[in-house]
């Protein structure tokens, strides 16, 4: 624990004492005999305890943030017991005002009465820390370690350390206090100073590798790991990091972070073979076909898109198919039956102007079915109706059937510039241009 969190630990030590529940809890002031006495027999009139109702105050104070308020009713139960444990109530709201001072002065007085509190001693420490008076710190830190050498304490001197910007001593110390405890909380704190005060980033990444082989996998420390791979340009120790991750986790962060390691070194092929280790990891097939694609590799596409519509029933994966069958070159008379028919389904299903002129393209271009091709184009410049690619479909079933007049209008409509960007549409154009006659 380091001294600013000691600071704030015992500020929560005076704040857990919020409320009433906290006050009998705390402060026990009804003993057993007490309520034997109330519930049973004659009653009998109680002397006010003068304590309890300061102790009372202080703690309704507390309630309602009066944090003077509760320190002066502290300091009030305490004059008329004489009972040290509000010392330390009053210390710790001392060190909430930053009024060091006088916390130290108590807490000093409290020490003499019970030397070995720990609680007091780590205050005391904190106190010291806070008013840079780091030579009383540290003795003080030290000697509460002689007395116990625990992780907690080792780590306390560290941070006494730390503050001094001793980063060697620092680094020492809280090595002891992490192999004591194998924290990872430590072991964070450990890398941190290596990282950002010694530059030693191969050290830090060396104590994370050994806490992941010795002590078993923890998620933060893994993700910090990757991190310092990453930062060394070490992708591929940092892809197995995240690998881990997910086998442990299940969690589709880890997925996208191995993939974008993999997409970034371009290798596709490692990305495939992560994606097919694990058939349970989620999208999977969705994945693969983003693979497949970016591979060209058709057949694949065409099976996977098969395997997708069989499990969704999404129209949407059955016209890709007949897309990838058309690009795969299957353009004989059956095939095209079987491509226009699929494309016909999913837009029973799907209003998609890129799948209804992709089909009316096909039946235009193969003078399988002009006009309905034409039709289902028309459908889609329903949608998109200063498309270029759909105005160029359009007019080029004008000139399927021999309409020169209508093809030439349609295709006038796409900018120039466009016309001579695209290649097919340019060679349409030229052709539509030497049309001259209702007939070719």
């Amino acid at each position: 624990m380091s001294v600013w969190e000691l600071l704030m630990k015992y500020k929560k030590i005076v704040l857990v004492g919020f409320g009433i529940l906290a006050f009998f809890v705390f402060v026990g002031c009804f003993s057993a005999k007490e309520v034997q006495s109330s519930s049973y027999g004659e009653k009998k009139p109680r002397a006010i305890n003068l304590e309890d109702v300061y102790i009372m105050r202080a703690y309704t104070a507390l309630d309602l943030q009066d944090l003077k308020g509760a320190e002066e009713n502290f300091y009030k139960a305490y004059e008329i017991s004489q009972d040290y444990k509000y010392l330390k109530e009053i210390v710790g709201l001392k060190v909430i005002h930053k009024s060091y001072a006088e916390a130290r002065e108590i807490a000093l007085k409290y020490l003499k009465k019970y030397p070995k509190d720990e609680d007091m001693q780590q205050a005391l420490i904190g106190i010291y820390s806070s008013q840079k008076d780091f030579k009383n710190a540290l003795i003080n830190a030290k000697k509460l370690l002689a007395q116990n050498p625990s992780a907690q304490n080792l780590e306390i001197v560290s941070s006494v350390y730390f503050l001094q910007q001793d980063y060697k001593n620092a680094v020492e110390f809280l090595q002891k206090a992490y192999h004591k405890s194998y924290s990872p909380i430590l072991l964070d704190k450990l890398a941190s100073i290596y990282v950002l005060f010694l530059n030693d980033r191969q050290k830090a990444i060396s104590y994370y590798e050994m806490h992941l082989r010795s002590r078993g996998f923890d998620e933060g420390i893994a993700k910090r790991l990757a991190i310092l791979y990453l930062e060394q340009k070490q992708y591929m120790l940092a892809a197995k990091v995240y690998e881990r991750a997910y086998v442990k986790t299940n969690k589709e962060e880890y997925i996208k972070a191995v993939l974008q390691i993999y997409f970034e070194l371009k290798d596709i092929n490692l990305a495939q073979k992560f994606i097919e280790k694990y058939p349970n990891m989620p999208k999977q097939e969705e994945m693969l076909l983003d693979i497949y694609r970016y591979q060209k590799d058709h057949q694949k596409v065409i099976a996977m898109l098969q395997k997708l519509f069989k499990k969704t029933g999404n129209y949407d994966y059955l016209a890709q198919e007949a897309i990838y069958l058309y690009e795969s070159g299957k353009k004989d008379k059956k095939s095209l039956k079987i491509i226009s028919q699929k494309l016909e389904t999913s837009l029973e299903y799907l209003d998609n102007a890129l799948y209804a002129n992709y089909l009316g393209y096909l039946l235009i271009d193969h003078s399988i079915d002009i006009k309905t091709g034409m039709d289902y184009v028309q459908r889609a410049l329903k949608i998109e109706p200063n498309n270029v690619y759909y105005l160029d479909s359009l007019a080029w079933g004008f000139y399927k059937l021999k309409d020169c007049q209508n093809a030439k209008e349609i295709m006038e409509k796409i900018p120039a510039e466009e016309r001579q960007k695209e290649q097919e549409i340019k060679e349409h154009y030229e052709v539509i241009l030497k049309c001259k006659i209702k007939g070719i």
